[in-house]
């Protein structure tokens, strides 16, 4: 089976940094552990790209988002031919409707 290059988008890196920013300022150690957390699962996307589930809320637009959950986290990715695109990092404590524009 091919390994899967994965890819952090800018966006996607800006969204986990407010989202550890803001678990910092609780507790350091969390915020590390979550930053593991979500590091961890995305690299499995490299042997396992469609372990994720189809997000539907984005399902109008050019590319198949896929997503995965880790925590309170909804990871936003998509495929193209041998690259993982991580697009976004979603708390899913927020409402869902944000996730809608986060592509707009």
């Amino acid at each position: 089976m091919n390994s899967f290059e994965i890819i952090w988008t800018k966006s996607a890196l800006n969204d986990l940094d407010i989202i550890i920013d803001f678990i910092s300022q609780t507790s350091q150690r969390t915020a590390e552990s979550v930053a593991s957390k979500i590091l961890k699962h995305t690299s499995q996307l490299s042997e396992f790209p469609k372990s994720g589930q189809v997000e539907p809320t984005l399902n109008n637009l050019k590319f198949e988002y896929r997503y995965i959950i880790e925590g309170h986290s909804k990871i936003i990715y998509r495929l193209d031919k041998s690259k993982i695109f991580i697009e976004r990092v979603f708390d899913t404590r927020q409402n869902p409707d944000k996730l809608k524009i986060l592509n707009s």
